[in-house]
């Protein structure tokens, strides 16, 4: 393929390409930083878009820099000034520049610059390994900037539990609010089980199990949808069963007499 006519495939944005970064060089492995200024205050005069520190002293505590680019013109521009690349390097044991597939022809880039693809699928792939730089020592007004950054990016543990307190309280009202909207209050809906339960002589709360056919009954009753007759017949069962019992009851009477 010819050099720089790389087709570009998928579309990533710079924040796109940072959130990639920091799950690769996350904690307790790496500290990672983004938008590192290389002073604070009116020294600083330029930054780095993102910048990884290895944490491990088996990884030998290397400063690594990362330079975003999007699209292929930002690329070229970059490569027409390589000095500013050259000045935010000058903390950095190693320099990258990374972006999509298809903007970055390898062959481009400075001999000292490495070079991370993001393929399409969102993996980081090495196409040019960084060469080890010679850093600078860390200045104080770095380790300032680096700071800022540590210290914007952290919320402190009392207000984390505070916020999770406040996003509890308002989930739990807002099920309140709906329970109330659907079912109407706690002490309403008690109510109405109590006024139903003292009407039928039914206890619900004592293991009733006949809830979807009564309330098929009760739902036909109060639709009109028994014929008279069944009704009449209903009644005629009932009394039916109180003369039954009646009679029973004449019985129990007559055998505790004659003992």
């Amino acid at each position: 393929m010819e050099v720089g006519k790389q087709k570009q495939a998928t579309k990533y944005t710079a924040l796109d390409i940072k959130k990639l970064l920091r799950q690769r060089y996350s904690e307790p492995e790496f500290a990672f930083f983004t938008e590192v200024g290389n002073a604070t205050g009116i020294k600083q005069s330029r930054y780095i878009d993102a910048i990884s520190y290895s944490l491990y002293p088996s990884a030998g505590h290397l400063i690594e820099g990362y330079e975003i680019k999007v699209s292929r013109s930002d690329f070229l521009h970059e490569m027409d000034n390589p000095q500013k690349g050259i000045e935010s390097m000058e903390f950095c044991d190693r320099y990258w520049v990374v972006a999509p597939k298809g903007v970055v022809v390898k062959e481009e880039l400075p001999p000292e610059w490495g070079y991370i693809e993001v393929s399409d699928a969102g993996k980081m792939i090495r196409r040019k390994q960084a060469h080890r730089l010679s850093p600078k020592t860390l200045d104080k007004s770095f380790i300032a900037a680096l700071l800022r950054r540590a210290t914007e990016g952290t919320i402190p543990k009392d207000q984390v539990k505070e916020m999770r307190k406040e996003i509890y309280e308002q989930a739990e009202a807002e099920m309140k609010r709906r329970n109330m909207a659907k079912f109407g209050s706690f002490e309403e809906l008690k109510q109405k089980v109590e006024d139903f339960e003292s009407a039928s002589g039914v206890e619900i709360a004592r293991g009733w199990k006949a809830g979807k056919e009564a309330g098929v009954v009760v739902k036909m009753i109060l639709e009109n949808k028994i014929p008279d007759y069944q009704i009449s017949n209903m009644i005629e069962n009932l009394h039916s069963l109180e003369k039954g019992i009646r009679a029973v009851q004449k019985m129990q009477n007559t055998l505790y007499k004659s003992q």
